[in-house]
C-alpha cells in the first residue's frame, strides 16, 4: 500500500521543499508539489492513504551508528536484545542503527554478534545494518568505560570470521598490529573508527591513509587538543575522518561542539552511544562485565568515569541545532546522509530522493517524533 504526505516540509540534500508532498512505498517514489506534478515519477491510486503533515517537517530516518542499548537491552546480552531495541528505537526517530559492543572475551563477542546475525534477519523496527566493534583493540590510558582486562591487539582473524555483519570497528591506531588490520577491514569493506587512543595526531592521520574513516566520540577518550601536542582531537579537526559527536551537552561542552563543527564542517557524524537505561530514566545498569549508575541523566562507573550517554538521537539533533546554529538541513546530514556513506549504505539510506528507502520521520519544529516510517512501514506514532 502506498502512503501519501501533503503540505509538509521536506528536508532534502539540496534544501528545504515547502507545503509540499511525497509518495511512497517501501520505497520513495515521488516528490512534489501537493498536486505530485514536480518530480513525480508515481502517483497514488485508491489503495494510498493519506497524512496531512500540516505544520511538521519530513526527515530522512535518522542512522546511529554508535548505540550500546535502551529500554533494558543491551547489544551484549543477545537473546533477542536487539531486535527489541530495533522496536524501541524509531521512538526517537532511528530507521537504521549499528548494534555497538563493549570490550569483551572472543565468547562474548561471538555471543553478540549472533545476537545480531538474527536481529537482521527480523522485519519489526528500525534496520539492523550490522555490530559495531567498539573495542577489545583499544588502549589502557584512554580504556574509559571498557574492561581493562579484555583489551587485546588486534586480531585479523576477526575480520574473516564476523564478515557477514561486521559494518565498524574502533581501534587504537598505535597498537601492534593496527596498520595491518585496518588496511585488510577496509579492502574487505568494512570500516574503522580511531578511538580510545593514546595516538598523537601525525598517527591517527597516517590511520587515515590506512583506510580509517572516522572518530569515535570525538573529544572522548583520545589525546586532547594542545597548541604543541594537536592529539588526536587535532587529526579529527583538521583530517579526512568524520567525527562522531555525542551530543548531551555533557559528554562534551556547548562551545566545544561548536567548534568541532566549525572545523570539520560536512565532516560531523551524530551518535547517543546509549546504554541500555536510555529511555528509562536513572537508575543502576550494567555494560558489559563493568556496572554503575545512571544520574541526573549521566551515566557513571562507580570511579566517576562517565560512561555512554541516555540521549536519544533526535534530542541530540535539538542540542547540536541549539549549540551551532545549524540548519535542518545540514544537521539530517550529520544524523542521516553521513552515517549512511560511511557505512556503505549511501546508496539507499540517509536522504528523501526517489527510489531511496522510506526510512522517513515526521517531526515538529522542536525536533519532537511525531511518526516515524521504516520501509514504508508506520513503526512509532
Amino acid at each position: 500500500m502506498k502512503t501519501r504526505i501533503k503540505n509538509v516540509r521536506i528536508i532534502t540534500d539540496n534544501g528545504l521543499l515547502y507545503g509540499s508532498s511525497i509518495v511512497f512505498d517501501s520505497k520513495i517514489l515521488s516528490l512534489g508539489d501537493n498536486n505530485c506534478t514536480n518530480t513525480c515519477t508515481d502517483t497514488c491510486t485508491d489503495d494510498c492513504s493519506e497524512i496531512d503533515g500540516s505544520g511538521l517537517t519530513l526527515w530522512p530516518g535518522l542512522i546511529d551508528q554508535h548505540i550500546h542499548g535502551c529500554g533494558g537491552f543491551d547489544t551484549m546480552d543477545a537473546n533477542g536484545a536487539v531486535e527489541n531495541m530495533a522496536k524501541l528505537l524509531p521512538k526517537g526517530g532511528v530507521t537504521s542503527f549499528l548494534a555497538t559492543t563493549v570490550s569483551a572475551s572472543p565468547a562474548d563477542m561471538l555471543k553478540a554478534a549472533e545476537g545480531v546475525r538474527a536481529a537482521k534477519k527480523s522485519s519489526q523496527g528500525a534496520n539492523v545494518l550490522g555490530i559495531h566493534f567498539e573495542g577489545p583493540y583499544l588502549c589502557t590510558e584512554y580504556k574509559g568505560a571498557h574492561d581493562q582486562n579484555v583489551l587485546t591487539p588486534p586480531d585479523l582473524s576477526v575480520l574473516d570470521q564476523y564478515a557477514d555483519c561486521l559494518v565498524r570497528v574502533t581501534i587504537a591506531p598505535e597498537l601492534k598490529g593496527a596498520e595491518e588490520f585496518i588496511r585488510k577491514a577496509a579492502s574487505m569493506g568494512i570500516h574503522c573508527s580511531i578511538g580510545h587512543t593514546a595516538a598523537p595526531c601525525e598517527l591517527c592521520l597516517s590511520a587515515l591513509e590506512w583506510g580509517a574513516n572516522c572518530f569515535t566520540h570525538t573529544y572522548n577518550a583520545m589525546t586532547p587538543l594542545h597548541h604543541r601536542k594537536p592529539g588526536a582531537v587535532g587529526a579529527a579537526m583538521t583530517g579526512k575522518g568524520y567525527c562522531e559527536l555525542i551530543c548531551d551537552n555533557i559528554h562534551v561542552h556547548p562551545i566545544a561542539q561548536r567548534a568541532l563543527c566549525e572545523a570539520a564542517g560536512d565532516r560531523m557524524v551524530l551518535i547517543t552511544d546509549a546504554l541500555s537505561p536510555a529511555m528509562l530514566g536513572d537508575g543502576p545498569f550494567t555494560l558489559g562485565t563493568l556496572s554503575g549508575e545512571i544520574k541526573n541523566g549521566a551515566a557513571y562507573l562507580p570511579d566517576g568515569t562517565l560512561a555512554g550517554s541516555v540521549l536519544t538521537l533526535n534530542k541530540a539533533v535539538r542540542n547540536f541545532m541549539k549549540n551551532t546554529g545549524i540548519t535542518e538541513v545540514e544537521a539530517a546530514r550529520y544524523a542521516s546522509r553521513n552515517p549512511a556513506v560511511i557505512n556503505g549504505f549511501g546508496d539507499s539510506k540517509g536522504k528523501i530522493q526517489c527510489g531511496y528507502d522510506a526510512d522517513l520521520v515526521l517531526m515538529d519544529n522542536d525536533q519532537n517524533v511525531i511518526k516515524t516510517f521504516v520501509g514504508g512501514k508506520v513503526c512509532f506514532e
